[in-house]
């Protein structure tokens, strides 16, 4: 019996030990990513969401008839809601996107469909449908990011995604 209480408090120990040394478990697009997972009412509930930071019968790109909750001290940027459905979350504030870069994400995630983006010319919007999000980019320099529930690029391109072409 001393045998196994030693062996379980090693084993414990050693995982302790593991997830000091990798610091943050999650990295911080899954932090981001978190954020999915919630409905408008518990949004609401957690965050104490006021009547004046809910803008109603607002358009996100083809998304049409959403509700928007912004609350920008407490949430990383504008959340939409067709209902009580989760459809969109765009952030595009420098300090909550962080030291995120798309070489990590990258790395992460793999590379990504890429797609013309609104935030300039030069821009690319790089699209992980399955994963649920899209980020914008210029010249390694994120513009947003787009945090949406997993669907296929076919279904991002027809429901959320406008092409955008700038004339010289």
């Amino acid at each position: 019996m001393e045998n196994l209480l030693f062996n379980i408090a090693l084993v414990f120990h050693i995982i302790i030990n593991l997830i000091v040394q990798t610091g943050n478990k999650f990295s911080e697009m899954e932090e981001l990513i978190r954020y999915r997972k919630y409905d408008f009412p518990s949004l609401v509930k957690e965050f104490g969401i006021k009547d004046n930071e809910i803008d109603k019968e607002v358009s996100y790109i083809k998304l049409k008839g959403l509700s928007r909750v912004h609350k920008p001290d407490t949430l990383p940027g504008y959340f939409y809601f067709m209902g009580d459905k989760l459809t969109m979350i765009y952030i595009n504030d420098d300090t909550r996107l962080g030291n995120l870069s798309l070489k990590k994400i990258a790395s992460e995630y793999g590379e990504g469909h890429r797609l013309s983006s609104r935030a300039g010319k030069t821009s690319n919007l790089y699209v992980y449908p399955e994963e649920g999000f899209a980020i914008s980019v210029t010249h390694d320099q994120i513009d947003f990011i787009e945090l949406f529930p997993s669907t296929t690029l076919d279904d991002y391109k027809s429901r959320i995604h406008k092409d955008v072409v700038f004339i010289r």
